[in-house]
């Protein structure tokens, strides 16, 4: 074998041997997941108050209520809850932390104790401090005009219930259109930084404090000289008439 011939195969070799190492440098660097959000907190949080008997209309709505979702806003309801974990204190600290409440109405939500007495009424309390929206969404004919429901709007359009609907997916997007437009407001008119999360409305604008009063200091008068060069005090000096 020539020289030249060998330079070129060591040649060769040593690419190849680099080439490899790239690729596989390449293959066990770790990957960063472009979509993980587990360690990003939710924009807003929506608590869906609901009966059990009324699950299957519920997963229908929140499918309506995917986009929502893509944008960084938590749909909770006690699903969620993981195995293990006390039902009462999660669902309390989770209807504290959201600022939107939307209650799927049925004959069965208004009749549970649970739903109607506690979860919408500690909503209707949030509400008159002006710290929630309060949504219902009605999805089967009921007597909720008979409840406090009736003095506010109520989803679908017209407070139509979902069942009575030609199409159902049109009355779940009507929902969720709703829903999306209080939460467009919610984001608009709140402050979400700092101590008001949780106030609906503008955030109080401070009052800017006024500069304060600060008397100019007075100086000491200096001494005077005198024509034989001797400074004399001030209090020997000769003053202006006094008026």
């Amino acid at each position: 074998m020539s020289i030249a011939r060998a330079a070129n195969v060591r040649t060769s070799k040593k690419v190849g041997e680099a080439k490899s190492t790239r690729a596989s440098a390449i293959k066990t660097k770790p990957l960063k997941a472009k979509f993980a959000r587990d360690d990003v907190p939710p924009v807003l949080t929506i608590f869906l108050s609901y009966s059990h008997k009324d699950e299957i209309h519920l997963e229908r709505l929140r499918k309506h209520l995917r986009p929502l979702e893509r944008k960084g806003i938590e749909l909770w309801y006690d699903r969620d809850i993981e195995a293990g974990g006390e039902l009462a204190p999660e669902i309390k600290r989770a209807l504290r932390r959201a600022r939107i409440f939307v209650g799927v109405i049925s004959p069965d939500y208004i009749a549970s104790t649970y739903c109607f007495e506690k979860e919408y009424r500690y909503a209707l309390g949030r509400r008159e401090r002006k710290t929630m929206h309060v949504v219902a969404a009605v999805i089967r004919t009921c007597g909720w005009l008979g409840t406090p429901m009736a003095r506010f709007k109520s989803l679908p359009r017209d407070g139509r219930p979902a069942n009575e609907w030609p199409s159902r997916d049109k009355a779940y997007e009507d929902i969720a259109q709703g829903i999306a437009g209080v939460v467009r407001s919610e984001l608009t008119q709140c402050a979400v930084t700092g101590p008001e999360i949780g106030r609906v409305g503008p955030a109080p604008t401070k009052k800017p404090r006024l500069p304060s009063k600060k008397t100019a200091p007075t100086s000491k008068p200096s001494a005077i000289s005198t024509r034989s060069g001797k400074r004399r005090s001030p209090s020997n000096a000769k003053t202006g008439p006094r008026r």
